[in-house]
């Protein structure tokens, strides 16, 4: 409990060092990082080192980092305004806090349930929220279509090979990750050409990321029905027709 509320006040110090130093941004995320990796290495035991390697303690130590990337890359687009970032910082840090929890539970349980189910969704925040920025970074800073594809294919890769291999595919996420990375990084071209917000394209990114990586989990565990095709269907072409109707088009 000492240890969850030390890094909670961190994250929450250095998000708040993120708002107020600006330009220290790159050295903090650094330091963060290696904090995070140092904390998590430390709690693996040499069974554990045994049963996964160095491979698996890496991949137990990139969820944390991607998340806490994903929300200081996604901290520039809040609003000006102290209530809203400080709920998002708090948030943030909150959520972080939990991210940490599951990389250790899954540390101590391999085949831990719901530390999966956990990890599946921080996977999928981390997710929308690095779309977004990779998007939002790229129309302010006018990035060519080659940089917004790599950055794409980069997140892309990572995260879904993170979700299938915390999900005890080895077997087949290699292939599937590569599949997925170049329907995301070709739809970011796609995508690069409408004339909307980068909110409204990373949404569309990422239901796209949802859809295929709930999809195929349920596939290679043999539970995937009509129910949670029509389920997941349904549900994404909700979110898609409420993005289309409610976005600001500049033709």
């Amino acid at each position: 409990m000492i240890k969850k509320t030390i890094i909670f006040i961190l994250t929450l110090l250095f998000l708040e060092a993120i708002v107020y130093f600006q330009e220290s941004t790159a050295a903090i995320l650094i330091i963060v990082i290696l904090l995070i990796a140092l904390s998590l290495l430390s709690t693996i035991k040499l069974k554990v080192l045994h049963q996964t390697g160095f491979l698996g303690q890496l991949n137990i130590t990139v969820l944390p980092a991607i998340y806490l990337i994903s929300i200081i890359t996604f901290l520039v687009f809040i609003p000006s305004s102290f209530f809203l970032q400080h709920i998002y910082i708090v948030t943030a840090s909150i959520l972080f806090v939990f991210t940490i929890n599951c990389a250790e539970n899954v540390i101590k349980d391999l085949k831990n349930r719901k530390s999966l189910a956990a990890n599946d969704f921080l996977i999928i925040i981390s997710a929308f929220l690095l779309y977004s920025s990779i998007l939002g970074l790229s129309l302010f800073l006018i990035w060519p279509i080659w940089l917004i594809m790599l950055l794409l294919i980069i997140a892309t890769f990572i995260l879904t090979y993170e979700f299938f291999w915390y999900n005890q595919l080895f077997e087949k996420h290699i292939i599937y990750t590569l599949i997925l990375t170049l329907i995301i990084s070709e739809l970011g071209w796609a995508l690069s050409l409408w004339p909307t917000g980068f909110i409204s394209r990373a949404i569309i990114i990422f239901v796209i990321f949802y859809i295929f990586t709930n999809l195929s989990k349920h596939h290679f565990n043999k539970t995937l029905n009509n129910k949670i095709i029509r389920n997941s269907i349904i549900i994404s072409l909700i979110v898609v027709l409420l993005v289309l109707l409610t976005s600001k088009w500049t033709f």
